[in-house]
């Protein structure tokens, strides 16, 4: 089960899986990110590579969040939701741990926020909806670290970094002009509450693309003695 997209209208499709793996049998998809504090990310519909799509983006999401042109209508959003309902019980049933909170990551979109409340009713777990704040670009040139930089990645780094020299400042930083081999070097968010220590965490996106923004927040998570998990609506491409 998939999705069809035409004149970038987005319709759930029970007779194929292109784009959007939705089935339950296949589903969730597991992966393993991060290279210190490692992170299992449990994905509820997978991705998959189609000639109809270039780049890292996905009809599904851009129709959830109203952009680039792509819709879905509530009718053909209900049809997701028996398998959807489903996977999360499988995920659910994977945990080996009862968690203690739902941190939802920053996003200019209500779709992480509705998929973890979703995902709190499953759980009968509270949501927090702003534990993380986004950095302004002097926060994330503050944070930045040169000694992190790879070799061969140096040329790019320092155009970036040209870029953000010459920018306002104040501005909130945007990691979607951020080549995706270099995203690891930028730190989008930092951590609002401190009153996160010891507990069993949850971590809610909407997509899993390269992993930056759940690494940045494991990272943060991590350093106060807390152990995590984390839950996407969509996977990594496969």
């Amino acid at each position: 089960m998939g999705i069809d997209v035409n004149n970038r209208i987005v319709t759930y499709s029970d007779i194929h899986e292109k784009i959007v793996i939705t089935s339950v049998n296949k589903n969730p998809k597991i992966s393993r990110i991060g290279k210190q504090n490692k992170l299992f990310v449990y994905s509820i519909f997978t991705r998959v590579r189609s000639n109809e799509i270039r780049g890292d983006g996905n009809p599904l999401i851009y129709a959830l969040k109203g952009l680039k042109g792509y819709s879905i209508s509530k009718r053909e959003v209900v049809k997701f939701r028996p398998n959807f309902d489903e996977i999360i019980t499988k995920v659910i049933n994977k945990f080996n741990k009862k968690h203690d909170i739902i941190l939802v990551l920053p996003s200019s979109s209500k779709v992480p926020a509705m998929f973890a409340r979703r995902v709190g009713r499953a759980l009968s777990c509270d949501v927090s909806y702003d534990s993380f704040k986004k950095n302004t670009i002097y926060e994330v040139l503050d944070l930045f670290n040169n000694n992190n930089v790879k070799s061969g990645h140096e040329d790019e780094v320092r155009g970036v970094l040209y870029n953000l020299n010459n920018s306002n400042g104040n501005l909130i930083f945007s990691m979607k002009d951020i080549p995706n081999n270099i995203r690891c070097y930028f730190n989008p968010f930092s951590l609002k509450n401190e009153s996160l220590k010891n507990k069993n965490i949850l971590l809610i996106d909407d997509i899993l693309s390269t992993g930056t923004s759940l690494i940045t927040a494991n990272n943060l998570i991590v350093s106060q003695n807390n152990q995590t998990d984390a839950l996407c609506l969509l996977s990594d491409l496969n």
